[in-house]
């Protein structure tokens, strides 16, 4: 049956989605080849963008809810990549930060997922690459701004 624009498989969130999950599925392999999840990429890779954050912060950046994120949080205060310790200013809050193991393994898997991104845009010339993220960028801000308001 040919593609039209009413094919459920032209709709923006289905082609992100797909191509979010092929992007996924080899960089999931590399993550299990150091015992992490996807989800608990997304932790340590957070926190390496803002490190000491509040357990609630951290689920919404993280993509996920705050019982899973603590399940999460045990498993990788287990493997010594993350540590909880309560805020000074309320210690009724815990912040969580990375272990010095956690920020090493960050930068190994980082640049792990660079030689995926090489591989998985080779198609695209340097300009076609810039504007793919940049637009991507625009679209998440703007979902942002709009779930804002």
């Amino acid at each position: 049956m040919p593609r039209t624009e009413e094919s459920f498989d032209t709709l923006l969130g289905y082609l992100l989605s797909r191509a979010s999950n092929l992007v996924d599925k080899q960089f999931v392999q590399v993550l299990k080849g150091h015992g992490l999840t996807l989800p608990a990429w997304r932790v340590i890779a957070s926190l390496s963008r803002n490190n000491d954050q509040p357990i609630v912060k951290l689920a919404s950046q993280a993509l996920m809810q705050q019982p899973t994120l603590t399940k999460i949080l045990e498993r990788l205060e287990s493997q010594d990549l993350v540590a909880r310790r309560p805020d000074s200013n309320d210690g009724r809050v815990y912040l969580v930060h990375l272990t010095r193991e956690g920020r090493r393994l960050v930068s190994v898997l980082t640049e792990q997922g660079r030689q995926l991104e090489k591989q998985d845009l080779a198609g695209l010339s340097a300009t076609e690459r810039r504007v793919l993220k940049r637009e991507l960028r625009r679209l998440m801000e703007k979902l942002e701004a709009h779930k804002q308001s």
